[in-house]
């Protein structure tokens, strides 16, 4: 079992976001899962819980966590592919 198998229930994880205008915003995972060869987290706001949430691709980098943005369309729309299939397979 990889160290990002895990849901947000086992350990409430708060991460810090910076945006392209230089926003910094604290996010709570919820969720990860993977799809491909990546590894993806689902991320809220913790001061605005009902604002939609991200999706960004977890790596590992010297031994850290590290979230990434999703740059690339295609492996974007895998990734919320994928996300929405597990939302509407556990409804």
């Amino acid at each position: 079992m990889s160290r990002f198998d895990r849901h947000a229930e086992e350990a409430e994880e708060t991460v810090l976001v910076i945006d392209d205008q230089g926003q910094t915003y604290e996010m709570v995972v919820i969720y990860t899962f993977a799809s491909d060869d990546h590894v993806y987290a689902v991320l809220l706001d913790k001061h605005h819980p009902d604002d939609d949430g991200i999706i960004m691709r977890m790596e590992e980098e010297d031994g850290e966590t590290v979230f990434v943005h999703i740059e690339d369309d295609e492996e974007w729309d895998r990734a919320v592919n994928t996300y929405n299939e597990i939302v509407n397979g556990h409804s």
